[in-house]
């Protein structure tokens, strides 16, 4: 349409251009002198004639020029409710990236409604990363019921949305180098794994190692893999290692033990039962202040008995288990004593029942070496009855000979009370008495002593 001829149009229309206007929008292929025109007009624009505008086939002949309509878009939408929130956002594959973003979702921040703004986020598009990374609405826990976010704005449940991930970097949604960089930074682990294999080049193996060297401590994330989705890469194993021994949450201690040790041999150099002991320790020193601290940390127990499937075994791992008991005082898990036993096989020119023998005399002399020795500290310290209670429990043992030179000097201390020279003497007595029948009950009753919960 001529541009005179536009001209009257409009004049004719006494201030209403509104069917002229239409008009103009509506001409395909659009002319250079209407495209003009509308450039000329655009603050009169509503969003139904923007739509159309933005829709419109120009003639072959007419260069787009985009932004002053994309300017009068993000105007008509801070005022958009609804279905018209749902209309400017479908404009934006109508809209050069960067028209989008540097003309309308940016100028928007803080004068929209965060739900809507976020509506636009949606929509944006950069490079390949960044849009990997720009997900949209994410699920909501609240009964919506058929609501599709697509056709229906719902501002109750919409307004509650976090704001997309990528709200901070929409002016370099381009720059993929910078995209990455936010993301190692930004992103959780397990992220950035599913990540790699889209964007090796990006998100590589050496970064995301550093990544992880640097959160091995942070409890702010866990390290398992979605429930379907693909496993830890085997080359995690020394950061997963190093994560054992820090992290808090006992599902995910559990899930990164079972896949460490379901690798195959060569894959790392960490230790079962260190690891386990590890584990048990920090399970059990955050969680004190409940009696029953061992059946809830029963993950550990059992992989921590079957490491110590030979008396000797118990003579140095077992001693750090038995102390570590001792200092909780919350009795024995008695599932490492059964586990051990359940796991001993015939081996080094032993059999099985020669080696389950072995273990509940070593549990019993490793047991009663330690009692003795903290009676004497004690002793030592003139806290007589910590010293008697100490004792009282090895009564509950049957311990080895070895073990009476210990006694022996703990009785010659000057000034003891007679009670418990006593005491001493009484398991001076005990000691390799003959006869050894020593049993787990037996180890279970001596703790209980030491928990007074039987005198």
């Amino acid at each position: 349409m001529e541009r005179r001829k536009l001209d009257k149009l409009y004049d004719g229309s006494c201030g209403k251009p509104q069917r002229m206007l239409e008009r103009a929008v509506s001409e395909t292929p659009m002319s250079a002198d209407t495209y003009g025109f509308l450039i000329e007009h655009v603050g009169e624009l509503d969003l139904k004639l923007l739509s159309k505008l933005f829709h419109a086939r120009l003639d072959e002949k007419v260069g787009r020029v985009e932004r002053p309509f994309v300017h009068r878009l993000a105007e008509i939408a801070t005022t958009a409710t609804g279905a018209d929130v749902i209309s400017v956002a479908d404009l934006a594959s109508k809209i050069s990236r960067e028209a989008w973003i540097e003309d309308l979702v940016i100028p928007l921040k803080d004068k929209v409604p965060n739900y809507v703004w976020c509506r636009f986020v949606d929509e944006v598009r950069g490079g390949e990363l960044f849009n990997a990374l720009n997900s949209r609405m994410p699920e909501t826990d609240r009964y919506v019921g058929d609501w599709d976010p697509k056709k229906t704005v719902f501002p109750q449940v919409e307004q509650d949305r976090p704001e997309p991930l990528v709200a901070g970097v929409l002016d370099r949604a381009h720059d993929d180098l910078a995209i990455a960089d936010f993301a190692l930074a930004k992103l959780p682990l397990i992220a950035l794994l599913e990540l790699h294999p889209r964007f090796p080049r990006l998100i590589t193996v050496e970064r995301i190692r550093s990544v992880a060297r640097s959160r091995v401590a942070s409890n702010s994330e866990k390290w398992i893999p979605p429930e379907g989705g693909p496993s830890l890469p085997d080359w995690m194993a020394p950061l997963v290692v190093e994560r054992l021994h820090h992290c808090e949450d006992p599902d995910e201690a559990k899930f990164l033990y079972d896949w460490l040790f379901a690798l195959p041999p060569g894959s790392h150099n960490a230790d079962r039962y260190k690891l386990a002991f590890i584990r048990f320790k920090l399970a059990v020193t955050v969680d004190l202040m409940n009696f029953e601290v061992f059946e809830r940390h029963a993950d550990w127990t059992p992989i921590i008995g079957r490491c110590l499937n030979t008396g000797s075994a118990w003579k140095t791992r077992g001693r750090e288990f038995i102390a570590l008991c001792l200092d909780l005082g919350k009795g024995f898990p008695l599932t490492v004593i059964k586990a051990a036993l359940s796991s001993a096989t015939e081996k080094d020119g032993a059999t099985a029942d020669a080696h389950r023998e072995a273990i509940l005399r070593k549990v019993h002399d490793v047991t009663a070496s330690l009692l003795v020795e903290r009676a004497g500290a004690a002793i030592k310290a003139r806290n007589f009855d910590a010293a008697d209670l100490l004792l009282s429990a090895f009564t509950s043992l049957d311990p080895g000979s070895f073990v009476r030179g210990a006694l022996n000097r703990l009785r010659k201390t000057p000034d003891l009370p007679s009670r418990l020279v006593l005491r001493i003497e009484g398991c001076e007595e005990l000691a390799g008495a003959g006869g050894r029948a020593p049993s787990i009950d037996a180890i279970n009753e001596a703790f209980q002593v030491l928990t007074r919960q039987k005198s």
